[in-house]
């Protein structure tokens, strides 16, 4: 797996939902959004990497699509931390889904 790199995130939670720090995580998130198609992110855990970038280069959110496990038992879930945490600029719209998959 020489390919995937493996890079530093953020140190801390965001301090506001205007919060962008700096990290080689953030500037791979940018860089990588600002090609030509989508980009899927595989989140686990915090979603803090994510909003720095959205938060640093807003016009990347139309290329991104994030998925992310967390929310609790299916089928009835429950409310899940990361999404409660109100990192994410007002522009981006966080939405907590349940549901099967299969391949």
């Amino acid at each position: 797996m020489d390919d995937v790199p493996c890079l530093r995130g953020c140190a801390m939670p965001l301090n506001s939902v205007d919060d962008a720090p700096d990290s080689e995580g953030v500037q791979f998130l940018i860089q990588e959004a600002s090609k030509p198609g989508k980009l899927y992110i595989a989140v686990q855990g915090a979603m803090t990497n994510v909003a720095a970038a959205l938060n640093a280069a807003p016009e990347i959110a139309g290329n991104i699509v994030v998925l992310w496990n967390g929310g609790g038992p299916y089928p009835q879930g429950r409310p899940e931390f990361n999404t409660r945490r109100k990192n994410f600029p007002s522009s981006v719209d966080i939405s907590q889904k349940t549901g099967s998959f299969s391949a």
